[in-house]
């Protein structure tokens, strides 16, 4: 005859499952983040190399921010900009610095609105509509007050340090990523509480990924990227000397900028060798 369970065996065995479930759940979750930060990386490391063949095709020069802006910004809108024959025209995807690198990716189409391929992060909660990923502000617009330009297109020969100079990285919709002094980030998640609109250094808990002008893709700690509060704040004050040598050390990439936030920051009592 089969001896059936007690209800104290069947108890003990409920309870050694639920033991298991609670040890593997996690780990099987750390899993399943991990290999989307490996993709998130996987997919700036493509980036960088898309933009070093860009580069290569256009005499070094990099993609701006945006044609459109490029012309406004630098001639008035509706203007054309002076020696180049390029007029304002209108706004469109296809002139802005993702849909530019296109003919070296094959993935997605930002050009008509499709982020999906390498264009979205695998972290963010945004949809294929929206951008994931950011491309370095501070390096497509112009940040010494003694620059003629606003936005700009930046040329190899004129990055200072491009090992340590962020190209693109874990951002919001808006595809751009504030420099570090902005406390963009930090606003976003912590005050406003909303998912962030330029850059992102949360959005692997304490870290982000980033391609940098040398093509490696890295994660990055966000109190080193953008030194702000730890939680809920706006005392941004005694940050924003870190904030300005994170900006010259990663950000900038004109010596002239670099030298004049590195000098914002040591002023401040910071001092800062990037």
């Amino acid at each position: 005859m089969k001896r059936a369970f007690t209800l104290i065996e069947l108890l003990v065995v409920i309870a050694i499952i639920a033991i298991l479930a609670a040890i593997l759940f996690p780990v099987f979750a750390q899993a399943k983040v991990a290999a989307k930060k490996t993709q998130s990386l996987s997919n700036l490391k493509q980036m960088g190399t898309a933009a070093a063949l860009y580069a290569g095709d256009a005499d070094g020069g990099y993609p701006t921010w945006s044609e459109y802006f490029y012309v406004t910004s630098n001639s008035g809108a509706g203007g054309t900009l002076a020696g180049s024959g390029i007029a304002a025209g209108a706004d469109t995807r296809d002139r802005y610095w993702d849909a530019k690198l296109l003919p070296y990716v094959k993935s997605g189409n930002p050009a008509i609105r499709d982020n999906g391929g390498l264009w979205k992060d695998p972290l963010a909660p945004y949809d294929t509509t929206n951008r994931s990923y950011g491309i370095n502000q501070a390096a497509i617009y112009a940040f010494n007050p003694a620059d003629p330009e606003y936005y700009r297109y930046i040329n190899e020969g004129q990055i200072e340090q491009p090992v340590n100079k962020v190209f693109v990285g874990s951002g919001g919709r808006d595809g751009r990523l504030n420099p570090a002094y902005f406390f963009n980030g930090h606003n976003d998640k912590f005050n406003l509480r909303v998912e962030p609109v330029r850059s992102s250094p949360y959005r692997n808990g304490d870290s982000a990924n980033y391609v940098f002008f040398d093509t490696h893709a890295k994660t990055m700690a966000a109190n080193k990227m953008y030194p702000a509060p730890a939680g809920p704040s706006t005392a941004y004050a005694p940050f924003r000397p870190a904030a300005y040598c994170a900006d010259a050390t990663y950000f900038m990439v004109k010596i002239a900028e670099v030298d004049r936030f590195k000098n914002l920051a040591t002023a401040a009592g910071f001092p800062c060798n990037p």
